[in-house]
């Protein structure tokens, strides 16, 4: 079997690949210049260029009625994006400077708009102005002393079965799941090429099933891989535990007996069973001594088995022997290994100066000069491998490079990445001409992106994949910045501290003590103790690494950068958190004031302050959903296509506009908001979505604990109807949020029109627009129509053997919101039923019960009918009624009580025995029983219908 990645050639050949630089052969650029050329010319979002329109607003003293005729003759541009107020520069201490002084007057809430809008009243003139911001006082200067050291960050390899150790070396195997070691991310290397009797493959790593199979020291790590176990469209790549228990039970255990010395083997487990029932922890928290708040179900302890680097190589090849000639394994044919080393960079005798030039003895690219430090730390890094055996482009390495600033009268400096120098810093690292990389950069999409910092359109960092059409050696190039080390947690999604719309709004206290102002501190004690720096890290290819990263002239890394103090740059993070979170509070403190209509208006605020807050901790969140939040919230100009784009033309993410309103909480104009759809996808914990009914009760904050239920895993997929009666049922506490696939079109847009009110929030500078509105009353009760079928399916009965007797699976879309419509379907989903004659009175309280009034709906918390308070549906039709006043309350249950008397043929009956579906032997009169099993669900008939 040949596993290629490229070529498949073994030696030192050191032949850098891409073209070479020569110290001080690239101008360090002028700053200020180059950022207006790429704001100038740039088509990323973040630099579009304004309009004639728009950037009249800063040169004709806000004469905005000055139309560009080779744009369009009609100002599409809303009331937000007009007679905008003139711009002063000013620098991010100004900023800090102007921030206090506003903070010291006592106007709270003119001091949080200035951060956030960035507009202001200057105390010299009186006149409002905008704040734009600007760094031209913040440029290293050429002759600035940078300090700037290598290290290796880590070592990635692809190995089929030879893993080039040296003898000796201890290494630890394990035989269980542990979904927590699966490969999930990408390598950021050349897809993994299989050449061998089943057939060629390529694949990326991290998008074919793998589990941890073994470990080195602290920092070595080695997965195995499948590229012939497959999988379907988004299914997990970790490996069922009866994948380990065939792998360990019919290869890896048998070939560690023949060919592991058995003082090591002799100890293993004799099966994967074995091994699982030693590991298993099956008691509950009460009787592990844990309390009420002990935590519960099965843990695993992993224990590792030993396998010295000398017996590795035997071992594997026998394992392959084994998978290839066993047809139960055929699922793990053609595995290959990856192994990394991560957690390198402080290591001792790892950091180093970076070489003036390639360390080669007497110019040969074969010889390296074993005293470089480049060499000595690398050497070090890899001293458990053979490195002559490394195969070319198999074996890859991170070098990175720190930069720092001298400390200037003991002052401490933050070295700032410019985003007017990325396509420089790309060109000087790959040998590619500037136009070429400054279209990358201008481009983005897929090989670049942009990683803002603290929402400052000037500073960013960035991630760029380089293409692979490209064989320089060189795949992937970061450049950040240290302070991501303060709130980095790899246990935490984007591993940061983070926090969620959602959790703000069901907990806000909670997250107020645990994050804003834990947070707040941070920011506060860094800048008095964080030495920050800026980093470079580029992988390459293993025989590229002594060309990687040599040291670079002073004056093109001083062009690469701007420079603030720490207590301005911190101060600017810590003064604009401390704005957003006064605002959230002032928001969650007159929250319960919002109405379902005004949602849009009050959460596009409250979730692009999150975004923000968010956005200071590390780059923003970003992609359609994200992308929505972040163009809703600002200014808006023409584009030279004639559409409204978003622009920032003050240099920061600023929200287009702040109100304050006494009792209500604060938001933005209503001329731009974020639309529901994202609003309730935002605002969930986890899919499916939240309704707009359950969104405004977690808004307005009445049973949040209830809301929280409502969160609970999505249906299963779609799934064959089962032709037998399948074991399965749901908690019967558990609220059921399932939606029907098929979507109802409304309804009731004659029966239910909406009721126009004048709302008492609504602002005069807002009448010419149109106020954004939530979803109709008609549709939200349609779509109460449309998801109760599917619900009512969810909690369809089980049997006292603990098989359900309805033959449709949970989850299945063959539940649509005619469900109800068809006898048929009732004989399809309930072979075994059991039918009452036709009864008004079975009928009215059936449909009453399943489409209460409020008064009706309360008697749940009171013993109602079991099962019926977990409609979440039902809960929905409740909520729209409080929305509306009582008279329109009984329109609304007339005219969804009337649709299901007109169109609904049967329904479950539990009345009887307070619950939704009774079952169980009856002897009412006139029943009729179908079905092969005595028994089965009782089922009414529409009267009306029948």
């Amino acid at each position: 079997m040949v596993i290629t990645s490229g070529k498949s050639t073994v030696g030192r050949v050191f032949m850098l690949r891409r073209k070479k630089k020569v110290l001080g052969d690239t101008d360090p650029l002028n700053l200020t210049e180059r950022d207006v050329t790429l704001r100038a010319t740039c088509q990323h979002p973040c630099c579009l260029p304004l309009s004639t329109s728009s950037t009249s607003n800063n040169n004709n003293n806000n004469n905005n009625n000055v139309k560009d005729q080779n744009i369009m003759q009609q100002d599409i541009r809303k009331n937000i994006d007009k007679n905008l107020p003139c711009t002063t520069p000013c620098s991010l201490e100004d900023r800090t400077e102007e921030w206090k002084r506003i903070d010291k007057s006592g106007d709270r809430k003119a001091r949080d708009r200035f951060a956030l809008t960035g507009h202001y009243v200057e105390a010299a003139t009186g006149e409002t102005t905008r704040s734009k911001i600007t760094f031209e006082r913040d440029q290293v200067g050429p002759e600035a002393s940078i300090s700037a050291l290598n290290d290796v960050d880590s070592v990635l390899g692809i190995a089929h079965n030879d893993l080039p150790f040296v003898p000796n070396v201890d290494l630890k195997y394990f035989m269980l799941q542990d979904h927590r070691q699966t490969l999930n991310s990408p390598l950021h290397i050349p897809p993994v090429k299989i050449d061998d009797q089943f057939g060629p493959l390529s694949v990326e790593p991290h998008k074919v099933p793998n589990a941890r199979f073994l470990e080195g020291n602290n920092h070595l790590q080695i997965r195995i891989a499948f590229p012939r176990l497959a999988r379907a469209p988004g299914a997990s790549n970790t490996l069922s535990q009866r994948e380990h228990e065939q792998l360990f039970d019919l290869a890896v255990g048998p070939a560690g007996a023949e060919e592991v010395p058995l003082e090591l083997s002799g100890v293993w487990p004799p099966t994967w069973r074995n091994e699982k029932f030693r590991a298993e922890d099956v008691r509950n928290a009460r009787e592990a001594g844990e309390g009420e708040t002990g935590s519960r179900g099965k843990h695993l302890q992993q224990t590792e088995l030993t396998v010295h680097s000398q017996y590795v190589n035997a071992w594997i090849r026998r394992i392959r022997e084994l998978v290839d000639a066993l047809p139960e394994l055929e699922w793990a044919r053609s595995f290959f290994f990856i192994i990394q080393m991560r957690g390198l960079k402080t290591l001792s005798q790892n950091i180093h100066i970076p070489p003036e030039e390639a360390p080669f003895l007497d110019g040969e690219q074969e010889n390296l000069d074993p005293t470089s430090p480049r060499v000595v730390s690398v050497e070090r890094i890899l001293s458990i491998f053979e490195t002559y055996r490394f195969e070319v482009d198999h074996w890859f390495i991170d070098i990175g490079m720190n930069i720092r600033l001298p400390r200037p009268a003991g002052r401490s400096l933050c070295p700032l990445p410019a985003v007017a120098a990325h396509a420089s810093i790309l060109s000087h690292l790959l040998g590619i001409d500037m136009a070429t990389c400054t279209e990358w950069v201008e481009n983005g999409g897929h090989h670049y992106q942009r990683d803002e910092l603290a929402g400052l359109k000037a500073l960013a960092g960035f991630r760029f994949l380089v293409p692979a059409n490209l064989d320089l050696g060189i795949y992937y190039i970061q450049l950040y910045t240290s302070e991501k080390i303060l709130i980095y947690n790899l246990n935490l999604p984007h591993h940061s501290k983070r926090v969620t719309s959602w959790q703000l709004l069901e907990a806000f206290d909670k997250w107020r003590e645990s994050h804003f102002q834990p947070l707040l501190q941070v920011f506060q004690d860094a800048a008095a103790s964080h030495e920050m720096y800026m980093r470079l890290e580029v992988r390459v290819e293993y025989h590229q690494y002594p060309h990687t990263l040599l040291r670079i002239p002073n004056n093109l890394v001083a062009s690469w950068m701007y420079a603030a103090e720490s207590h301005v740059y911190w101060g600017w993070k810590y003064l604009r958190l401390t704005s957003i979170y006064s605002v959230l509070r002032l928001w969650i403190g007159a929250r319960s004031s919002v109405t379902m209509d005004s949602m849009p208006e009050y959460l596009s605020l409250f979730v692009s302050l999150v975004w923000m807050a968010n956005g200071l901790v590390n780059r923003p969140d970003d992609g359609g959903t994200w992308n929505e939040i972040r163009d809703a919230s600002s200014v808006h100009a023409i584009s030279d296509a004639g559409s409204l784009v978003p622009v920032w033309p003050l240099r920061a993410h600023f929200l287009h506009s702040l109100k304050f309103k006494d009792n209500r909480p604060p938001s933005m104009s209503v001329n731009r908001v974020v639309s529901m759809k994202t609003l309730l996808y935002v605002c969930s914990r986890k899919l499916p979505a939240l309704t707009e009914s359950a969104l405004h009760e977690l808004v307005v904050h009445r049973g949040s604990q209830g809301v929280e239920d409502m969160q609970v895993d999505a249906p299963p997929n779609l799934q064959e109807a089962q032709k037998v009666y399948h074991s399965t049922g749901t908690n019967k506490r558990q609220l059921i949020v399932a939606r029907s696939r098929m979507r109802l079109p409304n309804l009731f847009t004659e029966t239910l029109p909406d009721l126009h009110r004048q709302r008492e929030d609504e602002d005069d500078d807002d009448d010419d627009e149109e106020r954004p509105r939530g979803t109709p009353l008609s549709q939200l009760v349609t779509d109460v129509l449309c998801d109760l079928p599917t619900q009512i399916f969810e909690k369809a009965p089980v049997a006292k053997a603990g098989h359900s007797w309805c033959t449709i699976t949970r989850g299945s879309a063959d539940v649509t919101p005619d469900a109800f419509q068809d006898m048929e379907f009732l004989a399809l989903a309930f072979p075994s039923r059991q039918v009452f004659p036709v009864d008004g009175r079975r009928w009215d309280e059936t449909v009453a019960a399943l489409l209460p009034t409020i008064t009706e709906s309360k008697k749940d918390s009171t013993g109602g009918e079991q099962g019926l308070h977990c409609l979440s549906a039902r809960i929905d039709f409740a909520t729209i009624q409080r929305k509306v006043p009582a008279d329109y309350q009984v329109k609304i249950v007339n005219v969804a009580r009337q649709y299901v008397n007109e169109n609904w043929v049967w329904l479950p009956y539990g009345k009887p025995k307070s619950r939704i579906w009774g079952t169980g032997k009856t002897n009412a009169k006139g029943l009729s029983r179908f079905g092969p099993f005595e028994g089965g669900p009782w089922i009414v008939l529409n009267p009306n219908l029948s």
